[in-house]
């Protein structure tokens, strides 16, 4: 929850930046032809220091929603007993789960798919289509070890609106 509150304290930083930015560009009056160019490079170089800043706040704001979406919602939601629930103004939260694929053994993973009567999904050069094979894990070796991969699951909570 750390990270919420501070990406609240950034948002709050970012709207005087952005304020400030636009008071400053509505003094420029739209035509900076009559302007110098000692005035021009100041107002170059507060917009470059603006846009450092909001970088920063940006990746705060992402770390803060990818706690919540990733981390904190389902852990709430799982104490509560609930994978879905309807929030006005909001729609649907649903918890999905995800996984993971990430070859580590080529020949392992290909001797498996083999042995178990998936080689067909082995494609030309002897490859596999990454979402070909995350769906096959998922759907027909949930909770079984497949050789030659490392799979890893997560939860997620997404929201749909209704």
């Amino acid at each position: 929850m750390n990270n919420t509150i501070k990406a609240i304290s950034e948002l709050d930083t970012l709207l005087d930046y952005a304020e400030e930015a636009i008071n400053m560009l509505q003094d420029d009056n739209d035509d900076n032809s009559d302007k110098g160019s000692v005035l021009l490079a100041k107002h170059a170089y507060k917009i470059k220091k603006m846009h450092e800043k909001y970088k920063t706040i940006s990746t705060a704001l992402y770390d803060a929603y990818s706690s919540l979406v990733y981390r904190d919602i389902p852990q709430a939601m799982y104490a509560e007993g609930v994978d879905s629930q309807h929030i006005i103004g909001i729609g649907a939260v649903k918890i999905r789960d995800k996984i993971s694929v990430k070859v580590k053994d080529t020949e392992a993973l290909h001797a498996f798919m083999v042995k178990n009567g998936y080689d067909s999904l082995i494609k030309t050069e002897s490859k596999i289509h990454p979402i070909t094979l995350k769906a096959c894990i998922k759907n027909n070796f949930s909770g079984v070890p497949v050789d030659g991969v490392e799979v890893n699951k997560s939860q997620e909570a997404v929201f749909t609106k209704k």
